[in-house]
């Protein structure tokens, strides 16, 4: 069982490093039997709330201030880009693609050695003991998580409709030059 691919041991060690904070995990039923192991290895039991389902997702990362992501791999990660544009900030593993393209180090998360537990957990320790870095973090998530607003995506796609319509002038083909190149 892979233990790290919900943060757990990243969680146990910010409470040895005197994390008081308590930690809403929230994952889909089939992760739950796995969660609940790995909650009662480290003895994380009145640490660590599994909540339920919620519709409204965005009033939840409201009033939170990490997403962690503890990924082994990642296409572009719509829930992290989701929790960034509510004023979380991202710590996750370094793996290909997504998250990469969405958290700017220092800026509006970290970004840890893959499978680095013990550096993920000194983020959160680092985080939640500078309330001011909790605050300018998130103010950052906001400002970054613009570049993939509706209206900006919208503009993109735009952009690109209008270059793909445009004419293609047409180019003769290279009957000189440096000579046939193909083999005969």
């Amino acid at each position: 069982m892979r233990d790290d691919l919900f943060n757990i041991p990243s969680l146990k060690s910010c409470l040895r490093n005197q994390l008081t904070s308590n930690i809403d995990h929230r994952n889909n039923d089939e992760a739950i039997t796995k969660i609940n192991k790995a909650i009662k290895k480290y003895h994380l039991e009145n640490k660590v709330n599994i909540k339920e389902y919620v519709a409204d997702v965005g009033a939840v990362q409201r009033k939170a201030q990490i997403y962690a992501l503890a990924s082994v791999m990642e296409g572009f990660n719509l829930s992290l880009m989701e929790a960034t544009s509510n004023g979380m900030f991202g710590v996750t593993y370094d793996v290909n693609y997504g998250p990469n393209e969405l958290v700017v180090y220092g800026e509006n998360g970290y970004i840890v050695t893959f499978n680095d537990t013990e550096m993920m957990a000194k983020k959160f320790v680092e985080l939640f003991n500078n309330p001011d870095l909790l605050q300018e973090m998130s103010t950052k998530s906001y400002e970054l998580s613009e570049r993939y607003s509706e209206k900006n995506v919208w503009k993109a796609w735009k952009r690109l409709l209008t270059d793909a319509n445009k004419p293609v002038e047409y180019v003769p083909e290279i009957t000189h030059g440096i000579g046939d190149q193909r083999k005969k």
